[in-house]
């Protein structure tokens, strides 16, 4: 009898410990809201960082917004179904001119297409662009952390190899 349940016990840690190791699998392809929050402001130059509007991906891979902020600047985190890492923040009045660019991904259409579909657009005047200069802050890695928090090689394989480490 005592090994029999023994044998139900390890059984049940292990079933349980593989449950919940697969349900935690699958939501690490999303990082949390804080982390995105932590990563997407990365790009921001720092003493606006505080400010910034954030947005970032839900469980589904929908972009939600994650932060609401008061100054000029709304900042994307990293897209998860994207290999590379690649964090953004823009000046608000280029908005209209974003999100055109993420409709016209959602129907297929990238690279010197969309780039002239919204030149086309933009000559027409049914696309907005801001009326003076308007900064655009990239930050951007060939490779992501395996791990979200986790430091990650950058330029793996090249002299320019390091180890990132983010807050």
């Amino acid at each position: 009898m005592k090994v029999f349940l023994l044998s139900i016990t390890v059984f049940s840690v292990c079933y349980g410990c593989n449950s919940k190791k697969n349900l935690s699998s699958s939501k690490k392809d999303i990082p949390s809201a804080n982390i995105q929050i932590k990563s997407a402001l990365l790009a921001a130059p720092q003493e606006k960082r505080d400010s910034c509007t954030v947005y970032g991906y839900s469980a589904d891979t929908q972009l939600i917004l994650l932060r609401k902020g008061t100054n000029e600047l709304i900042c994307l985190a990293d897209d998860p179904r994207v290999p590379d890492f690649s964090v953004a923040c823009y000046v608000r009045e280029l908005e209209p001119f974003m999100q055109r660019g993420r409709e016209l991904r959602k129907q297929g259409i990238k690279d010197q297409q969309l780039f002239d579909e919204r030149e086309k657009e933009v000559k027409a005047g049914t696309l907005q662009m801001p009326k003076q200069p308007a900064a655009l802050y990239v930050y951007s890695a060939k490779d992501k952390p395996s791990a979200n928090g986790m430091p990650w090689i950058m330029h793996p394989g090249t002299h320019g190899a390091h180890i990132m480490i983010n807050p």
